[in-house]
């Protein structure tokens, strides 16, 4: 814009600054940022990370559909197409990078040539066998094992270990 027109649109007031709560904005939105990452930590205890996906995603709708509906606005996109395909692409790739492994009893020694591998215990105990030592990991927590070493897990007790692995090997 030049500065003519500039000057010609704040005398039409079209310029004119907005009352609300202006960059406090970003403020509200880090402190919301920062109440779902403590909702997904919750849910994580109760919810896979598809059901987490989404729930939140569902939440997030509403609450942007229903102030947008009150007022009268469309709660539409010229660019739906695009936004479902990306939705799309990122769901995808959730399934993709984590999944979940059940272990009962030991499983084979192996290792990851290039990649870390960190195995998170959704529930029941696992040993993690090396081959100069053993670490039991316990329910919510992870180990991370780096590439190139040879590791075997084993389910204690009687009965599975449900784990998260995340291995971004499996991912490509």
């Amino acid at each position: 814009m030049s500065e003519r027109s500039i000057c010609a649109a704040l005398l039409a007031g079209s310029l004119a600054p907005r009352r609300g709560l202006g960059s406090a904005w970003m403020i509200v939105a880090a402190l919301l940022f920062a109440l779902t990452g403590v909702f997904v930590k919750h849910g994580a205890q109760s919810f896979t990370p598809v059901e987490l996906v989404f729930w939140r995603t569902l939440f997030g709708v509403l609450m942007l559909g229903i102030p947008a509906c009150l007022r009268g606005q469309r709660f539409v996109t010229p660019h739906l197409r695009i936004h479902l395909v990306r939705g799309c692409a990122c769901y995808v790739a959730l399934l993709l990078t984590f999944y979940v492994a059940m272990f009962q009893g030991a499983s084979r020694w192996s290792f990851q040539q290039h990649d870390d591998e960190m195995f998170f215990v959704h529930w029941g105990r696992l040993l993690m066998k090396f081959r100069d030592r053993e670490e039991i990991v316990e329910e919510g927590e992870f180990i991370v094992v780096l590439h190139g070493v040879e590791h075997c897990p084993v389910a204690l007790d009687e009965k599975a270990c449900e784990v998260l692995l995340i291995d971004p090997a499996e991912a490509r």
